[in-house]
């Protein structure tokens, strides 16, 4: 068995590629926000940021469709997404005025927080559904 799955064709690693890119984009966003929440001098930069990485993770939901995503999956993903952007917004504006503090308190225990986590676990299901058997395709037995 472990023989045929060996000598089987790669699976198409679209899914899994999209759902990894999301994920680090998801990643980015939280990471530079805070950043630029310890660091004054990105402060000014802090929707900016927003701005880029939101407009990369709306393009990663957009390929995500075209890789076997089920539909209210997809549209999970973008109420969560839109959520996240809402949130990340006002942080950035908290950063932007001053509010480091404040901001980085709304990362850690608000709403963004919470949804955050859902965003990842819902891509990690993605990684996850990509690696199982089920998604790999037929396996083939090579004859000797």
């Amino acid at each position: 068995m472990e023989q045929a799955r060996s000598r089987q064709p790669p699976a198409d690693k679209s899914l899994r590629v999209e759902a990894e890119g999301a994920l680090r984009d998801h990643a980015d966003l939280v990471a530079s926000l805070r950043g630029a929440a310890i660091d004054s001098a990105s402060a000014p930069w802090a929707a900016e940021i927003c701005r880029m990485s939101c407009a990369t993770f709306d393009m990663r939901l957009a390929r995500l469709a075209t890789h076997g995503v089920s539909a209210p999956e997809l549209a999970r993903a973008a109420d969560l997404h839109t959520a996240l952007r809402e949130r990340a917004f006002e942080i950035a504006e908290l950063i932007r005025t001053g509010r480091a503090r404040r901001a980085l308190e709304a990362m850690e225990a608000g709403s963004f927080a919470r949804e955050a986590r859902s965003m990842e676990a819902l891509l990690r299901k993605w990684l996850v559904a990509e690696r199982s058997p089920c998604h790999a395709g037929p396996t083939r037995t090579v004859e000797a």
